[in-house]
């Protein structure tokens, strides 16, 4: 995300990356993800599992964070798995659960059963979740993150 003012207003709004700029974008983005990982380690106390997750335009930023920085599972919701992700593998995936929606017109069987396959050929543990519904989170992908979370605790 990228913020900036709205036409006519003093109002800060945000708004997805577009392809000027972008691989600037993203790894101000990645760097952006690791410097609050690091505050919030630093204020609080935690625990050291980390899961990233994204849904829909935001699972591209979920997947490259998890090709960043070290964590122990990756939920994602209706998105395809960046290209660059796939070239750019600097440390082991984690985990993943990936969900779509049987009715969903943009991330499609077609579309997740390429991202499994990319996925499984960089080592990395899949599991996918088919779910009535459309581009949503559902209560039953809900119930599969869940479970993923507490496998990874």
């Amino acid at each position: 995300l990228h913020p900036f003012y709205a036409r006519r207003e003093e109002r800060v709004v945000a708004s997805w990356m577009t392809r000027d700029d972008r691989e600037h974008a993203m790894a101000d983005n990645v760097d952006y993800v690791g410097r609050v990982i690091d505050r919030v380690r630093q204020d609080h106390q935690t625990r050291l599992t980390l899961v990233f997750s994204g849904f829909s335009q935001g699972g591209a930023m979920a997947y490259r964070s998890a090709v960043h920085y070290r964590a122990d599972g990756l939920i994602i919701l209706a998105a395809d798995v960046p290209a660059d992700v796939i070239a750019r593998q600097r440390v082991p995936l984690p985990p993943i659960l990936i969900g779509r929606g049987v009715k969903d017109s943009w991330y499609t069987e077609t579309r997740q059963a390429a991202d499994v396959v990319a996925l499984a050929g960089l080592g990395a543990p899949v599991e996918a979740c088919v779910f009535e519904g459309a581009h949503e989170w559902t209560d039953e992908f809900r119930a599969a993150a869940a479970a993923m979370l507490r496998r990874v605790q």
